[in-house]
């Protein structure tokens, strides 16, 4: 886990975790409440601009940071949520059609089935 923000309960971390049993780092944002309402109001938002998923804590303390980041690392899903938000800076529009193709196609297959 990188550095300790000045504020707990203002503020936003990277953090890099890796599975057991996994090489591989995963990268996630993780903000409180209080850093995306900042951010809005510095920026005159009324909303948060669609960009990269964060998961939001109530403060950034290694004890909640670690209990956010093993809900997010459930191994009975095989951390579907954990690599799910690594993934998303990853993606472009061509990876999110591909995958909306194939469950288009599904749908139609078990429609054609009934």
């Amino acid at each position: 886990m990188g550095g300790v923000p000045t504020d707990i309960y203002n503020g936003i971390v990277d953090v890099f975790v890796t599975l057991e049993g996994d090489d591989f780092e995963y990268w996630v944002e993780i903000a409180t409440p209080q850093a995306l309402s900042s951010h809005m109001e510095k920026n005159k938002e009324n909303f948060i601009e669609p960009g990269y998923p964060c998961i939001i804590v109530h403060e950034l303390t290694p004890l909640v940071i670690r209990e956010a980041l093993e809900a997010f690392a459930v191994d009975k899903e095989d951390a579907f949520w954990l690599k799910l938000y690594h993934l998303t800076v990853e993606w472009n529009i061509n990876d999110l059609n591909t995958i909306l193709d194939r469950q288009k196609k599904r749908l139609k297959d078990e429609e054609e089935e009934d």
